[in-house]
């Protein structure tokens, strides 16, 4: 989050606003390239996982490698679409400028030769997961995100044309690929040495990946459609209004993304034998992320237009900071619902989040479309946000039926997190932002202080005040 704070207004001081924007949705692309595993690159963690757990490590080699080819043959079908379709999306869908369409078109083509190295990484990174190996994902994904935001602030100095930018972050993809491979060589021996295919895993693969499939293409396409839809209806420097806070708000996902790489294993290897762990588990995930993000958050919501305006100056924070508000709220909600999300497809139930995806599209779609219509990019983060309110009550919901005493989250829990959406809420809406602040603030510090004693139990305060004691000490 920090490196985009530093680099996106630079980033748009020499590229202009119109070409920033085809930069975020090529940013959009490449996490959105993870579609064409198929599902696969999940079914991988899962199975692997399953049986390191036995103890038959026997068995990873021909697992990975039946999995790596089918997704490396997904996923290059999946390149050859989207250069299928480059051309007509900046001719005829996204109201790019006629002065750079070819230089976005030819630049949507070397995006296209992302998709392979995209999904083989997610993949790789799965593989990573189910040997436990959290440092080292962690240890790659900070400076390749670094890079992201990097690379182009290198290449701009010498040309602002988007197809060398384009390459440059191709090229770290590459370099990615490369890395999580050999730590995936290093952690696993046996790899290197047996190169063979399973081919009677292929159907047990796309049994748990097909719906993951599902997941992948319609949750990705309702969290990323917006911004087609007002680069389409709108203008491509709307894009660049609405995608600039959303690049930096959800850059907070990678709070519950390091925590559920931990847990999806977790859950699938101790629901079946000891439900009452897992449930404590889902419980504390919650409540941990609620405690720990809902400040953050408050602290976004409550200065968005002051922080816009110190970073990329008052006309930007005119156009962005409702987006950022709303889609800082949506973002918030999103985080919380990460824990049954992660629970329902680590328990092997991915047909539920699935058929959750495939209702709510129906809804969304048409009520993006008219909030889009009505009250342009401010409506498609009020949209967004409707969005994954919905997906969130849903997703708890449906894990009721997998715990034999209760949801997984305590009645106090839940109330909290109502409150704070509230709190969040009404910053938004209040007309005077001064005598909101000056309310909502009191209601921070009473939502924390009633978060310590009611949420935490006296081992965790006792825990954390430890912890705290130590750091004061090492000052």
């Amino acid at each position: 989050m920090g490196v985009g704070l530093v680099t996106i207004p630079v980033l748009i001081k020499h590229l202009g606003t119109d070409r920033f924007a085809v930069i975020t949705i090529v940013w959009m692309l490449i996490g959105y390239f993870s579609l064409f595993d198929m599902g696969l690159g999940r079914a991988l963690t899962q199975l692997i996982a399953g049986k390191i757990g036995k103890d038959r490590y026997e068995d990873v080699a021909g697992i990975f490698w039946t999995s790596m080819s089918l997704i490396l043959a997904c996923s290059a079908a999946g390149a050859l679409l989207f250069a299928m379709i480059a051309s007509p999306l900046v001719h005829s869908i996204l109201k790019v400028p006629l002065a750079f369409q070819h230089e976005t078109e030819s630049a949507l083509y070397v995006t296209a030769l992302s998709i392979p190295f995209v999904t083989l990484t997610s993949a790789l990174i799965g593989v990573l997961t189910a040997y436990h190996r959290f440092d080292i994902i962690n240890a790659i994904r900070i400076p390749m995100g670094t890079y992201s935001y990097a690379a182009p602030l290198a290449i701009i100095p010498f040309s602002n044309n988007l197809i060398p930018i384009i390459a440059a972050l191709l090229i770290g993809r590459i370099i990615t690929f490369g890395i999580h491979l050999h730590y995936c060589f290093k952690i696993a021996p046996d790899l290197r040495k047996r190169v063979v295919l399973e081919t009677s895993i292929i159907k047990p693969l796309f049994r748990f990946g097909g719906w993951m499939t599902v997941s992948n293409i319609l949750g990705p396409f309702m969290v990323y459609f917006d911004r087609f839809l007002i680069g389409a209806v709108i203008s491509i420097t709307a894009v660049a209004y609405y995608a600039t806070p959303y690049e930096i708000i959800t850059k907070l996902w990678m709070i519950p993304g390091a925590l559920m790489n931990v847990l999806f294993p977790a859950f699938a290897a101790n629901h079946a034998e000891n439900p009452s762990h897992t449930a404590e588990l889902f419980h504390r995930a919650v409540k941990y992320q609620l405690l720990g993000i809902f400040p953050l958050v408050f602290v976004i919501v409550a200065g968005a237009h002051q922080g816009i305006a110190l970073w990329l100056g008052h006309t930007f924070a005119d156009n962005s900071f409702r987006v950022l508000q709303w889609l800082a709220i949506g973002v918030f909600i999103n985080c919380l619902a990460q824990v049954p999300f992660s629970f329902l497809q680590g328990v092997g139930k991915p047909d539920i989040t699935s058929k959750l995806h495939i209702a709510e599209l129906l809804l969304y779609i048409p009520a993006l479309w008219f909030l889009v219509k009505a009250a342009g990019i401010n409506g498609a983060a009020l949209a967004w946000t409707g969005r994954v309110a919905v997906d969130s009550v849903l997703l708890f919901y449906a894990t009721r039926r997998s715990f034999t005493s209760r949801s997984g989250v305590s009645l106090t829990t839940g109330i909290c997190a109502i409150a704070a959406i509230a709190c969040l809420v009404g910053i938004v809406v209040l007309p005077q932002w001064d005598v909101s602040f000056a309310i909502f603030a009191v209601m921070l510090i009473a939502l924390m202080t009633a978060g310590w004693k009611l949420l935490l139990s006296v081992n965790e305060r006792s825990y954390l005040v430890g912890k705290l004691s130590a750091l004061k000490s090492a000052k």
